[in-house]
């Protein structure tokens, strides 16, 4: 998420952000009409990959909040502690349900990507 923030607010040009200043605007309102919107399609980026990699720290999620239905429960989790009790249907539908945000997130990240490149 870092690296994505940083090339989407380094991709903003400071010429724009200038501009603004020099009609009056503060730097909070430079930072939402100018910089944040050129941005934003990075940031979103950004978002999914980290978000799609959360949901697939498994194993660090089982060692240190472990696996209490409900409270600390990953879908990844949910999967693991379905098959160890011979839940497989339950478990393909919830691999089924992450399988699809996956290819979501890589699609909202590939549409956004040919926005940004479509930009320069």
């Amino acid at each position: 998420m870092i690296q994505a923030a940083k090339s989407g607010f380094c991709s903003v040009d400071e010429k724009l952000e200038q501009a603004a200043r020099t009609l009056g605007d503060n730097e909070l309102r430079v930072f939402c009409r100018v910089t944040f919107p050129l941005a934003r399609s990075s940031l979103m980026a950004g978002l999914a990959l980290a978000s799609m990699r959360a949901l697939g720290d498994f194993g660090v999620t089982l060692m240190i909040a472990g696996n209490i239905p409900e409270r600390t429960q990953t879908l990844p989790l949910y999967i693991y502690s379905r098959v160890e009790s011979m839940k497989f249907f339950e478990a393909n539908l919830a691999a089924l349900l992450l399988t699809i945000l996956g290819i979501a997130s890589l699609s909202i990240v590939k549409k956004l990507e040919g926005k940004h490149a479509g930009l320069s």
